[in-house]
């Protein structure tokens, strides 16, 4: 059964999307903010407060994959 409220919708890719995004610190959005960014293809700086182990191993995946991650004094630059 098809809900009432389910639509079709398409999503055409933006030629740039340029901007700043201010969320509340927390390990799980560090994370997500390295892969979101790896995977948008440019250039973005991430700003962590409390980067534990487990953020610089996502980072250290994100190198094995082939993305330019380096360490900044505030967190991370990703290309």
């Amino acid at each position: 059964m098809t809900s009432p409220l389910a639509t079709a919708t398409e999503v055409v890719p933006a030629d740039r999307l340029r901007g700043r995004v201010r969320v509340p610190s927390d390990k799980s959005v560090s994370h997500r903010a390295l892969i979101a960014n790896a995977l948008a293809g440019g250039p973005a700086d991430v700003t962590v407060r409390a980067p534990g182990f487990d953020v610089h191993s996502t980072a250290q995946c994100l190198r094995g994959l082939g993305v330019e991650v380096v360490g900044t004094a505030s967190g991370f630059h990703v290309e």
